[in-house]
């Protein structure tokens, strides 16, 4: 099946395997998170914690640690990675940081 990238809200790693999650389904691959995460940079996709690559097309914002998605979905942000998503996701909204 395909998804187009803007349907896709997250990835999330889940032992062996990867799982990508729409609003309304999601889908089992073996490729790896890191695998995911080359391929898909470039493309508004942020890494926001070792198990966790978002869509930055669906943030809605940050509450206490967790980014919060378009679906209500919440996932939690590693302190290490906070800087690094936050100057993503202002390149991606076409914002420079003062």
């Amino acid at each position: 099946m395909v998804v187009s990238l803007q349907e896709l809200l997250y990835i999330s790693a889940e032992d062996k395997y990867t799982v990508l999650y729409t609003k309304k389904q999601h889908f089992i691959s073996d490729y790896s998170l890191k695998k995911y995460e080359a391929q898909l940079q470039e493309q508004g996709f942020a890494r926001i914690h070792r198990k966790y690559l978002v869509n930055l097309y669906h943030h809605q914002g940050i509450q206490a640690g967790k980014v919060v998605l378009s679906s209500g979905a919440t996932l939690p942000i590693s302190k290490k990675r906070m800087s690094e998503y936050q100057k993503q996701l202002f390149r991606y909204l076409g914002e420079d940081i003062v």
